[in-house]
């Protein structure tokens, strides 16, 4: 499939320095436009161009426009189309804490909510934190249970496994989930130790989904040069650090994708819940939210209309595929799959008229 983003095509024709005609016709145009192609250097690339004069439809330009092609993050303008057309750009996603009832200030279990909020941070867990801590809870007895139903289990989007063994910790293939914090990553910081010779200091949130390896050294008059490596196994992720970091390094945040959403935003509430005094005992679990549990607090993400700037803008994967999912919860009921939001995409392209028949879509980043 190619995207034919004839705006963004005649930018880049402004900025070389040709401008459509005024009172020509479009015909000049488009041999103005053949000429920017056959000059540009394209060997050994599959281009595929097609601009349409918007209120008649007459063609202005093709090259290969009936070729397949895969449009990569152009993709995310239909999928921030369809969330918009389906959910609506004032909806937001909310995730919401339970608990059992307390008693003497304990609960036996909290439970973790969510709807597919691609915005949520560590920021809104210790909002939530806090609204447990606000009735009395002093301790969670056993253990916290997170209910991401609303989306299906494939975390890894549709293609994601094609990246190269390269980019396999990048945070641009975070996993989805109807629970995740953080867009579905560690948060890794490095601070010089306490002296030369010394190892840096590393904290990595959330501390307990993760083994850490502190192979660093505080030094002097050295560049920080500093090496990550992260990977899963048997349920936790494992963080190797090492390098060398200055004793005048300012400090730095480094992102790197979670093999687990659901584990990561159940073990950054645990981690939260400790800060704010509360004690947790059992483990991090998956599960459903039963009858019985009392709401406690609730964190609201921003409208979608604010949302889309990470679609967008800012190009994040995470952001796009989270929404596919929830437009095929929506449109097709719960439990989301980029299936289901495929499939509900592909029909509000046939209802605009697009020939669907020569349009593959299968993820939404």
């Amino acid at each position: 499939m190619l995207l034919a983003l004839p705006g963004v095509f005649l930018l880049a024709l402004l900025a070389s320095g040709v401008e459509p005609p005024a009172g020509e016709g479009l015909e000049p145009l488009g041999k103005k436009i053949g000429a920017v192609v056959k000059a540009a250097d394209l060997k050994g690339a599959r281009v595929g161009i097609h601009v349409m004069d918007a209120e008649t439809g007459e063609t202005v330009y093709a090259l290969n426009d009936k070729e397949a092609l895969n449009p990569a993050s152009g993709i995310k303008v239909v999928t921030a189309l369809a969330a918009l057309v389906y959910l609506g750009p004032e909806a937001t996603f909310t995730t919401t804490l339970l608990a059992d009832p307390p008693v003497k200030g304990k609960v036996k279990k909290v439970y973790l909510r969510g709807s597919g909020d691609p915005s949520l941070r560590t920021s809104d867990l210790r909002d939530l934190a806090d609204g447990l801590a606000a009735r009395g809870v002093t301790a969670v007895t056993a253990g916290i249970v997170v209910d991401g139903s609303r989306f299906d289990d494939e975390v890894l989007p549709y293609g994601f496994d094609h990246y190269p063994a390269s980019d396999a910790e990048s945070a641009f293939r975070a996993p989805v989930g109807g629970v995740t914090v953080n867009a579905g990553t560690l948060q890794i910081r490095v601070l010089p130790g306490t002296g030369p010779g010394a190892p840096a200091a590393v904290s990595v949130f959330p501390r307990g989904y993760v083994d850490l390896e502190n192979a660093t050294e505080t030094q002097k008059d050295v560049k920080t040069a500093i090496k990550l490596s992260t990977w899963a196994e048997g349920g936790r992720m494992k963080v190797k650090i090492w390098g060398a970091v200055s004793t005048t390094y300012k400090g730095g945040l480094f992102s790197r994708r979670a093999e687990d959403p659901l584990a990561l935003a159940g073990h950054g509430l645990a981690q939260v819940l400790e800060e704010r005094g509360i004690a947790v005992g059992g483990k991090v679990e998956k599960g459903h939210v039963p009858g019985s549990a009392v709401r406690v607090a609730a964190a609201a993400s921003g409208p979608l209309s604010s949302l889309l700037l990470d679609v967008g803008k800012a190009s994040r994967n995470v952001v796009a595929e989270q929404l596919l999912k929830a437009i095929g919860a929506e449109v097709k009921g719960a439990p989301g799959s980029g299936t289901k939001g495929a499939e509900a995409v592909m029909e509000l392209l046939g209802k605009a008229g697009i020939d669907t028949s020569a349009v593959t879509y299968r993820n939404g980043s």
